[in-house]
């Protein structure tokens, strides 16, 4: 799977997160917005299998967002 995100300002933390239909979080890595941030990759793994993603949680400083599986 790849997820494209943008418009994070250079040097933002990023967490990415996956939420299981049970609820939990589990943390799949995270990163630092660099210079050319849209032109980047970070590559992230996860011990969820796919039948119980119920979406994925991107966390910063200043917020968080959501987004759905499937």
């Amino acid at each position: 799977m790849s997820v494209k995100v943008t418009g994070f300002r250079e040097w933002t933390t990023c967490k990415f997160f996956v939420v299981t239909k049970d609820g939990s979080r589990e943390l799949s890595g995270g990163w630092t917005v660099g210079p050319r941030g849209n032109k980047l990759w970070y590559p992230l793994e996860s011990a969820v299998p796919e039948s119980k993603v119920a979406a994925f949680v991107i966390t910063w400083r200043q917020g968080s967002l959501q987004i759905p599986a499937g």
